[in-house]
């Protein structure tokens, strides 16, 4: 993957010790196979949650192959940086660290209808779920 579509194609990733290590390794898996590059940050609870929820095979240090092992070879498209969750001054930590944020182009001339948005990131769902598989949409590819 070349420099500029790693900078293009990069997204920050964090795993917490909040219950769903196994939608944190699939979100991660579908993201690896379609080429992105994860800024893995894992904190101490993350940690232990990914071995306890999944296995000691799904420990951090064993995280790509665990990945290739129950997602596929496929996973091995993208890449990842883990940084530790005590490094402030890591280069995600940083003010000038540089990001894409989607930049939406809202029409506002008639506020009866619906905003419509043109972005890169259109099909890009960002969701937060709760621990309840019930919470989890159906509908998104990283799902699937």
């Amino acid at each position: 993957m070349s420099t500029e579509t790693l900078a293009r194609r990069s997204i920050v990733v964090a795993v917490t010790g909040a219950s769903g290590a196994l939608y944190a390794t699939r979100t991660m898996a579908a993201l690896l196979e379609r080429e992105w590059h994860l800024e893995l940050v894992v904190s101490d609870y993350g940690r232990r949650l990914l071995r306890d929820e999944l296995g000691e095979a799904a420990s951090i240090d064993k995280m790509a192959e665990y990945l290739a092992a129950k997602y596929g070879p496929a996973v091995r498209n993208g890449s990842f940086t883990l940084y530790s969750n005590r490094d402030l001054g890591a280069k995600i930590a940083s003010g000038s660290q540089a990001i894409r944020m989607p930049t939406p182009n809202v029409s506002t001339t008639n506020r009866t209808q619906r905003p419509t948005h043109s972005s890169p990131y259109q099909n890009v769902r960002i969701c937060h779920w709760k621990c309840d598989s019930s919470h989890v949409p159906r509908t998104s590819p990283a799902f699937t």
